[in-house]
């Protein structure tokens, strides 16, 4: 019913059948070689005389996800977005980044979970929400109905500082 995914997981020469409830194929962030951390509970079923195991996946991420940093870069962002002072050199990625979030959103059609999972190692979450927006600014991404994201081919080159949200946090940054 396309309302839950199965899923094979492996690791060195095992490989385990999981599923993951709520979620739909097209709803799933990761893609194949991605490497996860799963949180999972494993139950013991019987059917038709038969047991067999049941592994049922809670919780997915990127493998090697700083938690102290994702979650310092999520109240850095909510700190800016609701006004606050905050420190806007954490916030403000560089054109190289901004750059490489473009290409792997114009390269295919990805989510923002994606966008971010996918950078959260290495940009970070605050500075790819504040990419992606930038990038939104400029009419460089759109967003369709179903909430992803995909890329404008244009000829001509594009002035970050064209970006209100990006222009505000780089006189911000040059001010304190």
């Amino acid at each position: 019913n396309n309302k839950h995914l199965r899923l094979l997981v492996s690791k060195d020469t095992t490989t385990v059948q999981c599923l993951l409830f709520g979620v739909t194929p097209e709803s799933f962030c990761f893609e194949v070689g991605d490497i996860l951390d799963l949180a999972v509970t494993v139950d013991k079923n019987y059917y038709k005389g038969e047991y067999s195991l049941s592994v049922q996946v809670k919780a997915v991420r990127m493998s090697g996800t700083d938690d102290d940093r994702l979650f310092a870069d999520i109240t850095l962002y909510n700190d800016y977005s609701a006004g606050k002072k905050v420190d806007y050199s954490l916030l403000l990625p560089t054109r190289a980044e901004v750059g490489e979030i473009y290409k792997l959103i114009y390269e295919k059609r990805v989510s923002k979970d994606r966008i971010n999972y996918r950078f959260i190692n290495s940009i970070g979450f605050a500075k790819t929400t504040v990419a992606v927006k930038a990038l939104e600014e400029l009419g460089l991404i759109t967003k369709d109905t179903q909430g992803f994201y995909k890329g404008v081919t244009t000829a001509e080159k594009t002035n970050l500082m064209n970006s209100q949200t990006y222009k505000q946090l780089s006189d911000k940054e040059r001010h304190t």
